[in-house]
């Protein structure tokens, strides 16, 4: 009897227990059902903004595929693509952590400074290659018109409106050489101061035999004079042309009357021509 009553009260207390743990889990289930049914009707998370992903391999092949010449700083933008391409390989697809987020947008940003770089590099590039061209060009160019050969093909080459329009006519001609002008001009010379000295009108027998007698010879100075006689102009213009001064020897026989000049028009042409082609030239170089 008394073990019965013993094993009544363990019974009893068990129930309770039981009773009890069962009423807990109960309401744990009814919980966790709770959160299961709000999750099922819950949005599914957003995925990071990867569109501006969507022209990433084409904006990295363009940059590779500019110039590479550049010594260390071409060398360390190639090494920073590579860092940056493998950093964006690592980034997953999906997901919506605010840090992928930013880790997404900082490799984007340096993905455009890198690129911004790549085109300046190339840009550069591109300018130094035609600017190299073009002195090679004006070099032959400068090579055809002094030696007085005609420069149609250098010309041509250069594709300058400006330097085509200022040499254009002179070009299937040449232009005479500084040397040609340096030795065409003595002999007119000596004949623009013949007619001088025969309409001169000095006075006294021994300046009248001197101008006949230098007339006959075709005796001049070879040393620049002063004076504004036709010999001291000469002899200036003469020592100027010696120093390949073309422009302050025209300058010199400015002076002269027209009847003078006349043997040396065709001399002050071709001068005058090869000034012209050279003040050409210079523009173009931007001298």
């Amino acid at each position: 009897s008394a073990e019965l009553t013993t094993l009544s009260a363990e019974v009893a207390d068990a129930r309770t227990t039981q009773n009890a743990t069962l009423e807990t889990l109960g309401a744990d289930i009814a919980a966790l059902a709770d959160r299961i049914a709000k999750l099922e009707t819950a949005p599914a998370p957003q995925a990071p903004d990867l569109s501006r992903l969507d022209a990433l391999d084409q904006r990295l092949a363009t940059i590779e595929a500019m110039p590479t010449e550049g010594g260390a700083s071409t060398a360390a933008l190639t090494a920073k693509l590579a860092e940056l391409e493998q950093k964006l390989a690592t980034l997953p697809a999906t997901g919506s952590d605010p840090a992928l987020q930013q880790q997404l947008d900082d490799a984007l940003a340096r993905l455009t400074e890198a690129e911004t770089a790549a085109t300046t590099r190339a840009t550069e590039a591109e300018a130094a290659a035609t600017a190299a061209k073009r002195a090679t060009a004006l070099d032959a160019l400068s090579t055809a018109i002094a030696s007085g050969n005609p420069f149609t093909t250098e010309l041509q080459a250069l594709a300058d409106p400006a330097l085509a329009e200022a040499l254009g006519s002179m070009a299937e001609t040449g232009v005479p050489a500084l040397a040609t002008l340096q030795a065409s001009f003595p002999d007119a010379a000596r004949q623009a101061l013949k007619i001088a000295r025969d309409a001169s009108t000095s006075d006294g027998l021994s300046d009248r035999l001197f101008d006949f007698l230098a007339s006959q010879t075709g005796a001049r100075s070879l040393t620049p004079l002063e004076g504004t006689t036709p010999d001291a102009i000469l002899s200036r213009a003469e020592f100027a042309l010696s120093e390949d001064r073309i422009a302050d020897a025209l300058a010199e026989l400015q002076p002269l009357d027209a009847a003078i000049k006349a043997p040396l028009d065709g001399w002050r042409q071709q001068a005058s021509t090869y000034l012209a082609a050279t003040a050409a030239l210079n523009a173009a170089r931007g001298e």
